[in-house]
Order: C-alpha cells, then sequence, then structure tokens
C-alpha cells in the first residue's frame, strides 16, 4: 500500500527522468515520434538502480516477465540497455518498453521464440515444465484445467498444431506474432492487491465498450498515475489508477 511513514517511502518513491540522446536531432524526433520519449525509472533509495523488464519470469501461469531493479547504466545496443529503456505515456498512463516485442525477443533470451520454455534459452535450473507437456502437441487437454488457454483453443478451433513456447502451451501459428506490440508494467494475473508482483505485460488494446471484460490483462491494470511524493519534491510515486492505495514499491533490502 501507498505509505507515507519514513522508513518505507524511499523504496516507494522514483525518478522518472528522460534519458539523453546524442543522435543528430532530425534522427532523434523521428525516434521520438516513432517510440516515445525513452524514460529511466530510477529508485530514489538506490539512484543507481532502475525498475527494468526483468531477465526472469514468474513461477506459475502465466510466466509474465517479472520487473526488477537493474543498474540504470547501460551500454547503448546491450540487452540491459534494453531492459532498461521505458517510455511514460502521459495519456494513457502505461509504462511501457521502447522496444516492440520483435526486437526484445531477439535480444532477450527469455523472450526468445527457437527454444521452448523460457528457462532452456536463459539457463535458469529452478524452474522445469510440466510433465503433461510432452502430450499438448498430440492432445491439447493433455493438462486439463491447468491450461487454460489450450482448453479455450481446443473450444474455439478444435486440433490445431502445438508447440511448447517462452510462455508455455501456444499454438504454433502464433509464434513470432505481435512483434509491433510493446510491454507495458502491470501486476501479475491483474490483480490489483498489496503483495502481488509487478510484471511486464503485452499492453492490452482498447476493447469495444460492450466486449466481454478480459480477466487478467484489461487496461486498467497497466495505467499508472505519476504523483508528486510527500518526502520529496525530486521524485514522484506511481500509483495505479484502478487502486490509488497502490504503489509501486520495492521490498527493503538490507543494507
Amino acid at each position: 500500500n501507498c505509505t507515507a511513514a519514513p522508513a518505507m517511502l524511499p523504496w516507494q518513491e522514483w525518478a522518472l527522468v528522460s534519458t539523453p540522446d546524442a543522435r543528430p536531432r532530425r534522427e532523434r524526433n523521428e525516434r521520438r515520434r516513432a517510440k516515445g520519449q525513452e524514460h529511466r525509472l530510477s529508485l530514489r533509495r538506490f539512484p543507481q538502480l532502475c525498475a527494468t523488464l526483468g531477465e526472469t519470469r514468474s513461477p506459475r501461469n502465466p510466466y509474465a516477465s517479472l520487473a526488477q531493479l537493474s543498474w540504470c547504466d547501460a551500454t547503448p545496443g546491450s540487452a540491459a540497455a534494453a531492459r532498461v529503456a521505458l517510455h511514460y505515456r502521459d495519456g494513457s498512463g502505461e509504462l511501457r518498453t521502447i522496444k516492440p516485442l520483435s526486437e526484445l525477443r531477439s535480444a532477450l533470451p527469455e523472450l526468445a521464440t527457437g527454444c521452448g520454455f523460457w528457462p532452456n534459452c536463459s539457463g535458469t535450473q529452478a524452474l522445469r515444465p510440466k510433465l503433461c507437456w510432452a502430450q499438448i502437441s498430440e492432445r491439447l487437454d493433455a493438462c486439463g484445467i491447468t491450461e487454460p488457454q489450450m482448453m479455450n483453443l481446443m473450444e474455439r478451433q478444435g486440433r490445431v498444431a502445438a508447440i511448447i513456447g517462452p510462455a508455455g502451451p501456444m499454438a504454433a501459428a502464433a509464434t513470432g506474432r505481435n512483434g509491433d506490440e510493446h510491454l507495458c508494467l502491470g501486476t501479475w494475473r491483474g490483480k490489483l492487491e498489496e503483495g502481488n508482483a509487478a510484471v511486464f505485460v503485452r499492453c492490452p488494446e482498447a476493447q469495444p465498450k460492450h466486449a466481454k471484460k478480459r480477466r487478467w490483462n484489461g487496461k486498467e491494470t497497466t495505467q499508472w498515475a505519476v504523483d508528486p511524493s510527500a518526502g520529496s519534491s525530486m521524485h514522484v510515486r506511481l500509483v495505479s489508477k484502478a487502486a490509488p492505495h497502490l504503489c509501486l514499491s520495492v521490498p527493503p533490502i538490507p543494507v
């Protein structure tokens, strides 16, 4: 929860700063029109650390990319630079990656589409695929209700080719789709509750007024208000627009 307690404030306050761009003015302006002004979100308690697109995914389905603290300084063109470069959109309140999915998939191993479940690409050993995934290519319902997206796919389209992608089972035809989309900061499973993990998910598209409400990825779960901090004139707090009592915060790190 958002708090004014002196011990917690520095862990909920951020500096949203524009990243200097040394490119020629014309090239710089073209980039901003295409992708937006590049920002970095540095933590007040440790200004050298920024909120970034993390190197791991959540340990449970849906396997969303976790937000994590990493060094703000990154070599241009590196994977670290792709993770730290964000853009805050004033109108929508979205904090999104500068790079679209197509570029992130090439730069970051946990988003790569060519080696199956994401630990295969990143070398992570702490998370193993489900045993039932081995049968998914033969039976979409092999995992039952534990993989609801596959049950829904079977109901909608019948038998289709399936593979194991970075986030688990998926239709083979969906590999590489949505490459022009970006990832937005949200909450795991869209739960707006204290202690839930901050994750990066595909930025939700605007839905028709009478469209069926999505369970996990409605636009309200990725909309943040930038509020001036009560503790520092140089910093802000990112507050969920849908749940104004919740702030983006970091658990205190012992020092």
